[in-house]
C-alpha cells in the first residue's frame, strides 16, 4: 500500500512537470503556471515520503521525531532489512535535510564575506564595496538581505542610470525576492531530476526580475532604466551567487524580453488567484492519510 503511495506520487509527479510548455500569456498567466508546476511535484513526493514514514515507523517508535529516522535505523542495527518503501521516503527525506544545510550553510558563508567588504553610502542606500572591475550589483542574503556592488558598475554608469539600477535592486528588497528564492533554489537542487525543474526555474528568474523593473518605473523613467539595462549586460558581468537578485542577471532571450517590456505599456505581473492555492494545499494530501491510518491500525 505504501510502496504504491510514492509509485503513484513519483508518476504524478512526472506527468505534471511534462505538461509545461512555455506558451506565453500574460505575466500573471504564466508566473501560476510556472509557480504551480515548478512546486506541485515536489510538495506531492514531500508530504508522501513524510506520511510513509510517519505511518511504517507506528507503533514502533514511542515520540513523533524519533519515528522519522529512529524506526529506519534500528531496523538496520538489528540486521532486519526495513520495508522498501520506508527506505525511499527516508531517503528522499534525508536527501532535502542534507540539500538544505548545505544551502543554508553557503548562505551563512557568503554573507559574512560580505561583511568584509567596506560599507559606502550609495545615493541614500547603504552598500558593500567591491573592489573589481566587474560589473555586479545585487541584492544578496536571506530575509534583510545587503546591497552588494563592484566599482566597475559605478564608473561605468553616471548618477542618472545608477539611480534607476538601485531602484531595481530595492525592488528585490520590497519584494524580499533573495528569501523566496532561497527556498524556491532549494527546491530546485532537491528536485533537479524531474522534467522541466530548471526551465521552470529560469521562468521564476525571468518573472522576478520583470517584476523588479515594473516596480522600478513607478519611480524613475523606463528609458532611463532600458539605457541601464543596456549599457551593463554589454559588459563583462561577474557571476551572481546563492540567494542573491541581481540586476544584470539577464540571459539573452531575458534581456531582450525586459528591454520590450520597459518600452511599452505596463502590465500586473502578480494578480491573485485562489485556485492556485487550492492547487497547492492538494499537493498536502498524502497527510490525510496518517490519521486515518491510525484509526485502521487501531
Amino acid at each position: 500500500m505504501h510502496l504504491v503511495m510514492m509509485v503513484v506520487a513519483v508518476v504524478c509527479s512526472y506527468y505534471i512537470r511534462t505538461k509545461y510548455s512555455a506558451s506565453g500569456g500574460s505575466w500573471s498567466e504564466r508566473w501560476q503556471r510556472a509557480i504551480a508546476l515548478f512546486l506541485f511535484p515536489p510538495l506531492l513526493l514531500l508530504t508522501t515520503s513524510v506520511a510513509v514514514v510517519c505511518m511504517e515507523s507506528q507503533g514502533h517508535i514511542v515520540r513523533f521525531w524519533d519515528g522519522w529516522f529512529a524506526y529506519g535505523l534500528a531496523k538496520l542495527a538489528v540486521g532486519e532489512a526495513a520495508p522498501k518503501e520506508l527506505g525511499i521516503a527516508l531517503g528522499f527525506c534525508f536527501w532535502v535535510i542534507v540539500k538544505l544545510l548545505i544551502s543554508t550553510l553557503d548562505a551563512n558563508y557568503l554573507l559574512k564575506k560580505i561583511n568584509n567588504y567596506p560599507q559606502i553610502d550609495l545615493e541614500g542606500f547603504s552598500a558593500h564595496l567591491l573592489n573589481i572591475s566587474d560589473i555586479f550589483i545585487a541584492q544578496v542574503g536571506f530575509y534583510h538581505p545587503k546591497l552588494v556592488v563592484s566599482e566597475g558598475l559605478l564608473q561605468l554608469l553616471d548618477r542618472e542610470h545608477l539611480e534607476a539600477v538601485l531602484l531595481h535592486e530595492q525592488a528585490h528588497y520590497h519584494y524580499q525576492d533573495t528569501f523566496w528564492f532561497f527556498w524556491l533554489g532549494w527546491i530546485r537542487d532537491c528536485t533537479a531530476w524531474l522534467p522541466n525543474t530548471n526551465v521552470l526555474y529560469s521562468e521564476l528568474l525571468a518573472l522576478r526580475e520583470l517584476r523588479a523593473d515594473r516596480w522600478a518605473i513607478n519611480h524613475v523613467d523606463s528609458l532611463i532604466l532600458a539605457e541601464s539595462l543596456l549599457t551593463v549586460v554589454t559588459k563583462p558581468i561577474l557571476v551572481s551567487p546563492i540567494a542573491c537578485g541581481a540586476f544584470n542577471s539577464t540571459s539573452q532571450n531575458l534581456f531582450v524580453e525586459r528591454i520590450e517590456a520597459l518600452l511599452k505599456e505596463p502590465e500586473d505581473l502578480l494578480a491573485p488567484n485562489w485556485w492556485l492555492w487550492i492547487w497547492l494545499i492538494l499537493a498536502f494530501s498524502p497527510l490525510a492519510t496518517i490519521p486515518l491510518h491510525h484509526h485502521l491500525q487501531a
